[in-house]
């Protein structure tokens, strides 16, 4: 079978979509009074999804290793089985521990082989570096569409059948899409551009040494940490402000919309500016995004809010693409990411217990939202640091070659 780049960017697409709208985007509707937060407490759905981060988290360099040497695709099919299998748990579950299990042994192992990072791994083995830019781009810019189609529509599937058969409604669809995708989109074995070697050779055991890593690699901890706090919460801040759920739902939404622009033209624009500069200002955006969360009772805050985080929210993970891709392409590239991924998500799993637990403690949102933003701030600061950190480092290269 012919694998065009176009089949290959829609069917991990199609997986993301599904994947992430259902659990990622769901659960911020889920963790509200009108879903499972009316039979379990914040903190307990919190630290359910926050295991599953960490679990993800861990799997993410030996994952990376095996995607490296055998692909993709079984590493979607197993993923998309766990996820299922952890949501239908989940479903059952009247006990906090039965919550925790469902997420931490069966929904955080699913998560690492259905989200951004296999596709990511799949497209630069897959598809040629002149076209992966386009092919990255246009990944994200469909995967929009999770939240814009399942925030409100896990909201109208809770209002109609109640949270539990909603989630085992969720659960079937990642496993059907994963299923077909795997069938019809995801080439199996390594990929025609695995074995291209990088510009900038550079061992797995030395990259606690490259600055370039280390910096941009604290920059996207402190990020992610923050989004992933913010998303899990964010509908519950703005319905504890009194706004409608059925309101903040379709705001959400709209953010994810608002997002699709950004997520195909970031990587278009690193021809022009440069990925890391470029990778600053999104991160600056998403600060004044968060800041303008701050207020919370009123139109402005809540609109700005999303229309500000749709801004910012869809160039992070395509710009992080090609940042690591340029610097990194080749055939540990799947490993190298992975490591990554491995101590981004690790920390940022623990985003929606913080923000959960600091709102319980301070009794409001308001604290938690500051400090998020001063986070943010300081990650566009890094970034900056990273793309010096590169420059001073292929000058090196430059000078010893002449």
């Amino acid at each position: 079978m012919t694998y065009s780049n176009r089949r290959i960017v829609l069917g991990f697409s199609a997986v993301i979509i599904v994947a992430f709208g259902s659990i990622m985007y769901g659960f911020s509707v889920l963790v509200t009074d009108d879903a499972a937060g009316a039979d379990f407490s914040t903190t307990v759905l919190s630290l359910g999804i926050t295991g599953s981060g960490i679990v993800a988290a861990l799997m993410a360099r030996p994952l990376g290793r095996y995607m490296d040497r055998r692909g993709v695709r079984s590493v979607t099919v197993v993923g998309a089985l766990l996820a299922c299998s952890g949501l239908v748990a989940f479903s059952f579950a009247n006990e906090p521990w039965q919550v925790f299990a469902a997420w931490w042994l069966l929904i955080g192992p699913g998560t690492a082989a259905v989200y951004y990072e296999p596709s990511m791994v799949g497209i630069a083995a897959w598809v040629a570096p002149t076209s992966q830019p386009r092919a990255f781009g246009a990944l994200t810019l469909l995967g929009g569409l999770a939240g814009a189609i399942f925030i409100p529509l896990t909201e109208r599937l809770v209002s109609a059948f109640g949270w539990r058969t909603t989630v085992q409604l969720l659960g079937v669809a990642i496993l059907l899409t994963a299923l077909i995708a795997a069938r019809w989109a995801i080439p199996a074995g390594q990929g025609r551009y695995a074995s291209q070697s990088s510009p900038v050779p550079t061992a797995i055991r030395a990259l606690v040494g490259d600055r370039r890593f280390v910096y941009f690699t604290l920059a996207l901890v402190l990020a992610y940490l923050s989004v992933q706090g913010l998303v899990a919460h964010r509908v519950d801040r703005f319905t504890e402000a009194g706004f409608p759920l059925s309101t903040v739902a379709v705001w959400a939404g709209l953010a994810s919309v608002i997002s699709m622009p950004g997520r195909y033209i970031a990587p278009l624009l690193v021809a022009r500016i440069r990925a890391t500069a470029l990778t600053a200002g999104v991160f600056g955006v998403m600060a004044l995004a968060i800041l303008v969360a701050v207020p919370g009772s009123s139109n402005a805050s809540m609109i700005g809010h999303f229309v500000l985080f749709g801004v910012a929210f869809g160039a992070i993970t395509p710009l992080r693409a090609m940042v690591m891709t340029r610097w990194y392409a080749g055939r540990e590239y799947g490993e190298i990411s992975g490591t990554q991924s491995s101590v981004m998500f690790f920390v940022a799993a623990f985003g929606a217990t913080v923000v959960g637990a600091s709102r319980d403690l301070a009794g409001s949102y308001v604290p938690i939202l500051l400090a998020l933003t001063v986070a943010v701030a300081l990650a566009a600061v890094l970034t900056m640091a990273a793309g010096r950190a590169d420059d001073r480092l292929r000058s090196r290269s430059t000078t010893s070659d002449s």
